[in-house]
């Protein structure tokens, strides 16, 4: 096995920006998502940002039967964002396929 280099694995993390978000996502998505409080900017994301970005969506994430008291309190709700629970799951099934085709 190749030896690991932190240092260099970091700095690809932080800096190396090769996600298109905007190759996955259309102008509504980018619309649910700035209901979310989540703006999304025209330009390529580094694995960093986009990890951000996800754990900003994540969130809004609620399932009672699966979460713990701790975990839906620090939960966002969806009320009063003007985003459907199915404009939700469509936005993390997005992500989702953003992180399979980039494989992060």
């Amino acid at each position: 096995m190749k030896d690991f280099n932190y240092d260099e694995w970091q700095s690809k993390y932080h800096n190396e920006e090769f996600i298109d978000l905007k190759k996955f996502l259309d102008s509504k998505d980018i619309e649910l998502l700035k209901k979310l409080d989540i703006n999304i900017k025209d330009k390529l994301y580094s694995n960093y940002e986009f990890d951000t970005l996800e754990g900003m969506l994540l969130r809004y994430y609620r399932n009672e039967k699966e979460m713990s008291e701790e975990d839906l309190k620090l939960s966002k709700t969806l009320d009063n964002t003007g985003v459907s629970r199915e404009d939700y799951n469509s936005l993390l099934e997005k992500f989702n396929k953003i992180s399979d085709y980039y494989n992060i």
